[in-house]
């Protein structure tokens, strides 16, 4: 076995010719084929990152705005695969959304635990989604993806602190009947199909059905039961529109979402004290530890089922040309099952075997309702938004672990979790036209949040426990925050202008388990600074953004896994700085190629962070020991990351077609993996290549493409984790291995 001193690293470097070269020749040949042609321009980006639709030009913040053909041309079908595309933000962890991560300049969670949200909020059509799970579906139908960086609280609520991500789906259309349908087949037996359909009603009524269906084989195989894993889900939405009158709009929309994940385990970076003594006992052979070898050791499938049930009502009236009202009204419904048994043809096996260490059952049940109300007022100089938002949210998480010491003692676990948090909020948001050129832009949010929990760790009960459990003590706290944000923004000329201005955002505080040594956690605050500029240039073919930023967080959220596995906590650093600069650019070079490019650089240290968990190895020399972290880079940020893409169309000689091609570079820097900054979960650097070619009907009615990701098949990690079995262990969630596939799409 591997020293657990030694860094999981894979050697990768981010000017390697195979990719660079490749991409850069298709870049060269592009170039040199192309007739100039200056009549092209870009068209206008329209986006809602301030509760409305406007021109992206006109928003004083950096928003990495992509739509649904970007996301196409990059193969990109999932919310976990956006995190490639964008610099800035990382999304990583399966792609049923367990477990995962979600961070906007740095800054997010570690692992999700139940009831407490990152500080990344996702948003669908306006809807807040109750649980980051939610948002790991298929982008099926939808109109594309905003990324707002930095704090958001005002318009957005508390649980914005880093940013937020906006979904928009299409709304059904009283205009034509249309759809879609499309095919996705690739290796690892990947097979993806999606559908939409439009269906107008009359003048005043339509409707809109969209659904997709995915499966995919895991990469890793469980070297005792010989399989591996596998990932199917399905999802379907339908969005009823009726215009009640000319001026009153209603839309209902329905959607229900299925994944269920069969004996999907990870590769191991360190095993547990549980598993090494178990083995020693009973005489079984530990695989040497090679993260990258796509080969582990499970005796139990990590196997689970969930189901999302959602339903949105929005509202609309013009009262008049300068005043309208808007009511979205949500209730979500989430439920995880792992009580079934792989043995017996279900998703989860239960039982403990020859080598299993662990074995757990769970249920999670997650109700979340809210209403938000928004008077909107146009006039000439003063644009105002102002509104109430009210949210009620109930969850019930069960976990039982029996951790097996050894081969004749095991130790029955449960992580019990009845939480419930109510949020009222009150808002308001400005933008003053001062003159032609300068803009001010200010508003308030007040916000309170109550939660009543009963959250511990049972030792001895549970499922697999002899005595029944205890009841959990309630424990009943509030927090209240006002945030704001204040800009001012100077338009240079006619499509170039600068911003600059502070945000302040807030995550309310919390409670852990009953019997950790942290039961509760503090509210946390950022205070952030930005300032940049945006234009677009050279005849309209040129967009460019660009921002600097500095962002300080007081008591700072940091999530720490326990030493079992069986549950995580939430400790407060005292502070934390980030700072950083982003900018990205769109080129039209001429009406047949685009070229497309974004950088962030961002430094993300602990300002003062004195008493973090240790390592597994400083509590094995030091039991309950804390260590200084002050002044060390934050887990889970690539300082530097960048995306190079370029897409060349044009028509086929002689013929009633076009053709493609498309390359795109994704690089990410080095980073910290683990929260207590265990050095066995360091990664270096690594550069992805992607690149797809095709074909499409000159009307735009079908199109063809072949496509491949990671083509140079760079092996890195997207997540640790700490295993399920005590001291030492440790997993991780690795990224994807050379994909490739073929695309089919018809439109009607």
């Amino acid at each position: 076995m591997k020293s657990d001193h030694v860094h999981v690293t894979a050697s990768h470097d981010p000017f390697k010719p195979t990719a660079f070269g490749i991409f850069l020749a298709i870049v060269a040949v592009l170039v040199g084929s192309s007739q100039p042609v200056v009549a092209a321009e870009l068209e206008e980006i329209l986006v809602t990152a301030q509760k409305r639709e406007q021109s992206l030009q006109d928003v004083p913040m950096f928003v990495s705005a992509i739509s649904a053909e970007e996301l196409d041309a990059s193969n990109i079908m999932n919310f976990n695969e956006l995190g490639k595309l964008a610099p800035g933000i990382a999304i990583d962890g399966p792609s049923d959304g367990l477990g995962s991560t979600i961070r906007i300049r740095g800054i997010g969670v570690t692992r999700n635990i139940e009831g407490i949200r990152p500080s990344v909020g996702i948003f669908v059509d306006d809807v807040p989604l109750g649980r980051i799970d939610n948002a790991f579906t298929n982008f099926s139908d939808i109109v594309g993806v905003e990324i707002l960086k930095g704090p958001q609280a005002t318009l957005f609520g508390k649980e914005v602190s880093s940013g937020a991500i906006l979904i928009r789906t299409k709304k059904p259309s009283t205009e034509k009947f249309e759809g879609s349908l499309g095919a996705n087949l690739g290796n690892f037996g990947l097979q993806q199909y999606r559908g939409s359909i439009n269906v107008p009603m009359g003048n005043s009524t339509a409707a809109r059905l969209s659904g997709y269906w995915t499966s995919r084989d895991s990469e890793i195989e469980n070297v005792v039961t010989g399989r591996k894993g596998e990932t199917e889900t399905w999802g379907a939405r339908m969005r009823f529109l009726r215009d009640i009158t000319d001026d009153v709009e209603a839309i209902l929309t329905l959607e229900r979402h299925e994944a269920q994940v069969r004996s999907m385990v990870k590769e191991r970076v360190a095993y547990g004290q549980y598993t090494m003594r178990f083995a020693t006992a009973t005489g079984v052979s530990l695989l040497p530890i090679d993260v990258f070898d796509r080969r582990t050791q499970a005796d139990a499938g990590d196997g689970r089922s969930h189901a999302i049930t959602n339903a949105a009502l929005h509202l609309s009236w013009n009262i008049n040309e300068v005043w309208s009202l808007a009511s979205v009204t949500a209730h979500q419904k989430f439920e995880r099952d792992n009580d079934e048994s792989d043995r017996a043809g279900g998703v989860n096996d239960t039982s403990t075997g020859l080598f299993g260490t662990f074995s757990y059952l769970g249920l999670v049940d997650d109700e979340v309702l809210s209403q938000e109300l928004r008077l909107t007022y146009e006039g000439d100089s003063l644009s105002t938004v102002m509104g109430v938002f009210y949210e009620d949210a109930d969850l019930l998480s069960i976990t039982d672990i029996l951790v097996r010491v050894s081969p004749t003692v095991s130790a029955p676990v449960r992580a019990y979790g009845d939480r419930r948090s109510k949020d009222h909020a009150i808002f308001v948001h400005n933008e003053y036209k001062i003159n032609d050129q300068w803009k001010l832009i200010a508003g308030l949010r007040y916000s309170e949040v109550e939660k009543d929990d009963r959250i511990d760790n049972q030792s001895r009960y549970g499922a697999f426990g002899i005595l029944p459990a205890p009841i959990v003590p309630a424990r009943k706290d509030s927090w209240s925050s006002v945030s704001g944000t204040a800009k001012l923004s100077y338009q240079i000329r006619e499509d170039v202008s600068v911003y600059g201005g502070y945000d302040r955002g807030f995550k309310a505080g919390g409670h852990n388990t009953v019997s950790s040594l942290r039961p509760n956690f503090d509210e946390e605050i950022v205070d952030s600074y930005e300032v940049g500029i945006k234009g677009l240039i050279l005849d309209r073919r040129l967009r460019w953004s660009a921002s600097v930023f500095t962002q300080e967080y007081k008591d700072f959220q940091v999530n720490s896994p326990s030493t079992t596995g069986a549950t995580s906590f939430i400790q407060n650093a005292a502070s934390v700085e980030i700072s950083g600069v982003e900018t990205q650019l769109t080129w039209m070079i001429n009406d047949k190629f685009l070229l497309d490019g974004t950088l962030a650089y961002i430094d993300s240290k602990y300002g003062d962070f004195r008493y973090a968990e240790c390592t597994d190895l400083q509590k094995s020399v030091t039991p309950g020991c804390t260590q200084d972290l002050t002044g060390r880079d934050i887990n889970g940020n690539s300082p530097f990351t960048w995306n190079i893409s370029a897409k060349y169309e044009s028509a086929l000689a002689s013929s009633n077609l076009n053709w493609h091609v498309h390359g795109e570079l994704a690089h990410r820097d080095e980073m910290e993996g683990s929260a207590n900054l265990d050095p066995r979960t360091f990664h270096d650097d690594y550069t992805l290549f992607n690149a797809s070619v095709g074909l499409s009907s000159a009307d735009g009615v079908w199109s063809l493409s072949l496509w491949g990701k990671n083509l140079t098949d760079e092996d890195y990690v997207s997540v640790y984790e700490v295993a399920r079995d005590g001291l030492f262990g440790l997993l991780a969630d690795l990224g994807d291995s050379r994909a490739y596939g073929v695309n089919l799409k018809y439109n009607f």
